[in-house]
């Protein structure tokens, strides 16, 4: 359980330590996105002084190759991702529901992270195969 907390507030520091890099966040998760071109569709940040806040940040994947794209997927499967659309029940799923559900694509895959001592903590990296973008969101709670 400690582990868990300690592994998920790790991450988010790192996260954060380089919210306005997108592919490190990206890189947070295993995911290696610095080698392709991305454009900076939204991006959202809010933090409250006790740490508790949200980072959202939605890329447009531009002329990216068939080859990227199947690296892509290949490196979330090895990092356990799962099919679209996301199964789990987030608690208070903040910005990330008007954010993804006003998308509505179902094909792609996505990587959660759930803190084990609070489940309002996680963090999620999405990528949408239909509109070729990637969405990364922490929420801390």
């Amino acid at each position: 359980m400690k582990n868990s907390r300690f592994i998920i507030i790790l991450i988010t520091i790192v996260i954060l330590s380089c919210a306005r890099r997108p592919d490190r966040a990206a890189s947070a998760f295993g995911i290696e996105i610095s080698d392709i071109a991305y454009t900076v569709l939204e991006s959202f940040e809010q933090w409250a002084p006790n740490g508790d806040g949200e980072y959202y940040v939605s890329l447009a994947l531009e002329s990216i190759s068939k080859e990227s794209i199947e690296r892509i997927k290949s490196d979330m499967r090895k990092k356990g991702a799962k099919e679209l659309p996301v199964v789990e029940d987030l608690v208070a799923p903040g910005r990330m529901n008007t954010f993804y559900r006003k998308r509505g694509s179902d094909i792609g895959l996505y990587l959660i992270k759930i803190d084990d001592t609070d489940e309002r903590n996680y963090s999620i990296l999405i990528y949408d195969e239909t509109t070729r973008e990637m969405i990364i969101y922490i929420q801390i709670m």
